[in-house]
Order: structure tokens, then C-alpha cells, then sequence
């Protein structure tokens, strides 16, 4: 697995770099998959990292908290339970250098993923690969979250 690369409290952590930098990529980019229905309105919400529109890769973030500005801007396509935004919280408050590296790894050993709600999806959804893109970062919006 991968490390956390990156974590921000009252905001998020950032993982899935190959490089464990958050310069790597996979080598591919596809489209960001936005809809009105599906916003940061909750903490746990699990999503790719981008370097702006249709960048998508490998990376990920998980907020800590309802983030409302970043809504359109990135691929949602999971929410965490509450053990695990939990955990998220631990791990956004752990030592950080200036860069907001945790100066202890934190790695993803176990996943389990569950499917549901109303309309789980029947089939992976098909993603057209793009070009090799520049790394990719959340940015927070200037404004402290609501």
C-alpha cells in the first residue's frame, strides 16, 4: 500500500502517491465523474486528488469534516464509516513537518469495501485514460470551513 503523504487537520488527509511524495502519479489521467448530488456535506468523504479539471490518477484524499467549497471540483466515490472518519481525525491531528508530511508513515494495510445506498453501482464505471499529468494536490480554499 501507500502512505498518507499529506495531512491537514479540520480538513483532510492525502494518500495513494506511488512515489509516497505526492510528486507520483500512475502514469494516466482521467475525467472527474461530479454531480450535484453527491457534495462534501458530511466528514468521511473519500475522493480523488487532482491537479485541476480531468486529472484524476491515484490519488486520494478523506475529509475530516464537511468541506462545501471543494463540491464540483472533485471526483467523489466513497464515504467512510464513523470508526474510520475516526480514525481519519487521529491521523489529520498526528505530527507534521512544514509541508504537512506526518513525520511518522501512516499506511493502508486492510480495506474492506462495502456497496450501497439507493443505487449502488451495477458495473465499474468505464473511464477513458488520458495523458501523463503534473502532480496532483488538494488545495484548501482560503476561507476556513463552515
Amino acid at each position: 500500500g501507500t502512505i498518507f503523504h499529506r495531512v491537514i487537520p479540520n480538513f483532510m488527509i492525502q494518500g495513494g502517491d506511488p512515489a509516497g511524495n505526492g510528486t507520483g502519479d500512475p502514469g494516466y489521467a482521467f475525467k472527474n465523474e461530479t454531480s450535484p448530488d453527491l457534495t462534501f456535506d458530511r466528514p468521511g468523504r473519500l475522493a480523488y486528488a487532482n491537479a485541476g479539471p480531468d486529472t484524476n490518477g491515484s490519488q486520494f484524499f478523506i475529509t475530516e469534516v464537511a468541506y462545501p467549497s471543494l463540491n464540483g471540483n472533485y471526483t467523489i466515490f466513497g464515504q467512510c464509516d464513523e470508526p474510520t472518519v475516526a480514525l481519519v481525525k487521529q491521523i489529520a491531528r498526528m505530527g507534521k513537518d512544514a509541508n504537512d508530511r506526518p513525520f511518522r508513515p501512516v499506511k493502508i494495510v486492510h480495506i474492506t469495501i462495502l456497496r450501497g445506498g439507493a443505487n449502488p453501482p451495477k458495473s465499474p464505471v468505464s473511464r477513458k485514460i488520458t495523458k501523463k499529468v503534473a502532480p496532483k494536490t488538494v488545495t484548501p480554499p482560503q476561507t476556513a470551513p463552515q
